[in-house]
């Protein structure tokens, strides 16, 4: 847990992404990580590109889910987005 927290500090005092594309995707319903604690890291860090996909009824393992479908869809498109400027 120290170095969970130590970790946690160095991100924060570390600043913003600045202008790197970022994808965000979290589950609604992440027991582990949930999505206020997560989305407070992410307000912290995140840059001029950011995109988020929060998915309703997922939880912690968002590619694993029932809708893995659509959520390696946004993957592939961001990255498409991304690369093709």
């Amino acid at each position: 847990m120290e170095a969970l927290a130590a970790a946690l500090t160095a991100i924060s005092k570390g600043g913003t992404l600045g202008a790197l594309p970022t994808l965000w995707v979290h589950g609604a319903d992440d027991q582990l990580v949930p999505l206020a604690g997560s989305r407070i890291g992410i307000e912290e860090i995140r840059g001029g590109d950011l995109t988020e996909r929060i998915y309703p009824e997922a939880r912690h393992e968002v590619f694993n889910e029932t809708n893995k479908d659509e959520v390696l869809d946004a993957v592939t498109g961001f990255a498409e987005r991304v690369l093709s400027r």
